[in-house]
């Protein structure tokens, strides 16, 4: 008799037991990453097939949404006539069925829904929807749309060679060296490359 879901939850358990109504489900992986994925896909499945069995279970892949969608103005202005009544009669069962790239009759194809699950969904949206009509200020994220400019290509350049001193002044060590070594260093490949970036900086910048 008692009223405490977790309470209702033990005696479940203990009556399932007793019935022998208690299924053991192994789930084996080759990785930790995947048997933890696993495990987290069986643990929705067995919530949802519990909030099915709770209160039913309705069109699947977002279809009722949508038909609810439709059905906001005529609620809105049914709040505002308390006399105005709202019929529809329409065949709501059909849907896209994103596995097959068809529209068929989503409950023949077995594309469900728990009642549950959609019911709660609204009442969230509902109570955030409710916050923000009553909230002095909200803070969001500000959308930029303006376009991205690219900057152009760059058109290559002759690289001058390391004799014809393009270096900045400043950039120049201010001891002397002497010939025979001022030409080894000329002839080592990396410094040409080092001198190829300068350049660029030297041009562009």
């Amino acid at each position: 008799n008692t009223e405490e879901n977790f309470q209702k939850k033990i005696l479940n358990e203990r009556i399932a037991r007793l019935s022998g109504g208690i299924a053991i489900l192994q789930v084996g992986a080759q990785t930790q990453v995947e048997l933890k994925d696993k495990q987290l896909r069986i643990e929705d499945a067995l919530n949802a097939t519990k909030a099915a069995i709770e209160e039913g279970v309705v069109v699947g892949g977002g279809c009722i949404l949508l038909r609810l969608s439709e059905k906001v103005d005529s609620i809105k202005n049914l709040l505002d006539n308390q006399e105005q009544k709202v019929l529809s009669n329409n065949d709501t069962r059909y849907g896209y069925n994103a596995a097959r790239n068809s529209y068929e009759d989503l409950i023949k194809a077995g594309i469900m829904d728990p009642t549950k699950v959609v019911r709660c969904c609204l009442e969230h949206a509902a109570s955030v929807a409710k916050v923000f009509l009553t909230s002095d200020a909200v803070v969001v994220d500000i959308v930029d749309n303006m376009d991205i400019k690219f900057k152009p290509k760059l058109t290559r350049k002759k690289i001058q060679s390391l004799t014809k001193s393009f270096f900045p002044k400043k950039l120049f060590p201010r001891f002397s060296i002497s010939a025979l070594t001022y030409n080894l260093l000329n002839n080592v490949e990396w410094l040409s490359q080092v001198a190829a970036i300068f350049q660029f900086i030297h041009a562009n910048f």
